[in-house]
């Protein structure tokens, strides 16, 4: 929306105003004029139109015959010739009748008639033209002449006629010119007047700014009060009273923000602590192992996810792929004690059955008991040529062979420290042989519940699909574009990991390490 200036409203809204009143002014005047020179005009025709009849009245009183009665009538409409005012005299009938009817008379029109038959005075207004009808009834007096009438017949019709076209278009001339002469003074007044708004307004504002101006930080608003800025306006000093409220609850949050700030820069130092406490407890040479890929997404800055790696002394590899529940610090607090646990049975030679029952002892024991850890155990013996597998409520574990999904392999096992040893059973690993071209897909249940833009999840179907189209020894990379698709670039809402192992590539970096 475009901006106006407001004391360019103010200055025409002064001016409009004005003029607007004084252009009412005028044409009410003017109205008012208007209706008074009508009114004027109406009593004149009816004392014109008493005095017509008086002076007749007088003339037949005295004995005048028709002749000078004749030539009274025509001086007296004669006299009015040049007048506004037009006087015309109808006979009635019974008066033609006793003396004759007069050459040239006016003819009377249905107005004119309606007076002769009520005897009832008619005004009439058409335009700026003002008729006047006096019927004129007969007297006792008048019925020695008027042998053939009776007292209150009427003998004859008096009209006065005015046009008061003349009259009002000088009138209008005459205000016209006068609306003229006084316009100038209109508009200078108000000029003046919203000058000196304005001037009182810009006063006001340029106090106002000039304490905004001063406010740089935080710290400054303790000395703005914008309340004791007189704006010379009620209105306008309301207005700043809500200002200087808002600056009081900015006050406020201003103070809770520098808490807040703190706790957040000490929180973010405790999670950096702890991420460097996770990667320091999480570290091992067999996760640089060539072959063996790992992608961790977490959903915060620390995560439950979990996958470690370590090389027993016969040669064998073990992996760990797991995911506490939950996630962010309250997932991530069991992974520096686990971490600790794998590596530590690893070197002392523990098997991978021996392994899992120390996990779930210690784990079940430690940790408060709504956080469990399920996990993936893969056993990879090169020498043997066989694979071990165990599955504690992670999604299923894919082996690939040839670009092609050869093998589904489900949960079959209690996720650990969700029950004591003893009520769980001992767990096992099932073991499969190593055949050439043989990788190894796993995840944890971030990659399989990650959400579609259509509200369905990528699910075991979906990733499986997406493996079946993997070319060999790119699975990682396939799944990791499938959900960067799927998810557009948004975080992910659980934490995420996926684990590739190419057992060919595993072998030959083995027998380059380890040669004979």
């Amino acid at each position: 929306m475009r901006s106006v200036s407001l004391r360019a409203v103010l200055a025409a809204t002064v001016i409009a105003v004005a003029l607007a009143t004084f252009a009412g002014v005028e044409a009410l005047s003017s109205s008012v004029y208007e209706g008074a020179l009508r009114d004027q005009a109406e009593q004149t025709a009816d004392a014109t139109a008493e005095q017509t009849f008086s002076s007749m009245y007088q003339v037949m009183r005295r004995g005048w015959d028709r002749s000078d009665l004749e030539a009274f009538i025509a001086a007296l409409e004669d006299s009015y010739e040049e007048a506004p005012l037009q006087v015309t005299i109808y006979r009635g009938e019974r008066v033609d009748a006793l003396y004759g009817a007069i050459e040239d008379a006016a003819e009377p029109d249905p107005a004119v008639e309606r007076a002769f038959a009520t005897g009832e005075e008619q005004h009439w207004a058409e335009g700026t033209r003002q008729r006047y009808l006096m019927p004129v009834a007969a007297r006792p007096e008048c019925l020695a002449c008027h042998t053939n009438a009776e007292a209150g017949d009427v003998l004859g019709v008096i009209e006065v006629s005015q046009d008061l076209a003349p009259v009002l278009a000088q009138a209008r001339k005459g205000y016209d010119w006068l609306f003229l002469a006084l316009l100038p003074l209109a508009i200078l007044a108000a000029a003046g007047a919203a000058h000196l708004l304005n001037r009182r307004l810009t006063r006001s504002l340029a106090h106002f700014r000039d304490q905004v101006e001063r406010v740089n930080a935080v710290r400054d608003l303790q000395d703005f009060r914008p309340r004791r800025i007189n704006l010379g306006f009620t209105e306008l000093n309301q207005v700043m009273t809500h200002v200087e409220r808002l600056i009081g609850r900015l006050r406020t949050i201003a103070a809770d923000r520098a808490v807040l700030d703190a706790h957040q820069r000490r929180l973010e130092a405790e999670q950096e602590t702890a991420e460097r406490i996770v990667d320091r407890a999480t570290a091992s040479e067999a996760l640089e192992t060539p072959g063996l890929r790992h992608s961790y997404q977490p959903a915060a800055i620390l995560g439950g996810d979990v996958f470690l790696a370590e090389r027993c002394r016969s040669g064998r590899f073990c992996l760990l792929l797991g995911d506490f529940t939950g996630h962010g610090i309250g997932s991530a607090v069991g992974v520096p004690a686990l971490a600790t646990l794998f590596h530590d049975q690893i070197r002392r030679g523990a098997t991978p059955a021996e392994l899992l029952e120390t996990l779930n002892e210690q784990l079940y024991r430690h940790l408060p008991p709504e956080i469990f850890l399920t996990a993936t155990l893969l056993e990879i013996d090169l020498e043997q040529g066989r694979l071990g597998l165990w599955n504690g409520g992670m999604p299923p574990v894919w082996l690939l062979r040839q670009g092609a999904v050869q093998e589904r392999i489900p949960s079959e096992g209690l996720p650990l420290a969700a029950v004591p040893g003893s009520a769980g059973g001992r767990p096992a690993l099932t073991y499969r042989s190593i055949e050439p071209g043989l990788e190894v897909f796993t995840c944890s249940d971030g990659a399989i519940e990650a959400p579609a833009a259509d509200g369905t999840r990528y699910g075991v179907e979906g990733l499986e699909a997406t493996l079946a189209q993997a070319p060999p020894g790119q699975a990682l990379d396939t799944v990791l574009a499938a959900l960067e698709r799927l998810g557009a670039g948004t975080a992910p809402s659980d934490d995420t990991s996926l684990v590739a192992v190419d057992l060919d590539r595993l072998a030959a970096g083995d027998a380059a390490d380890h040669p004979g």
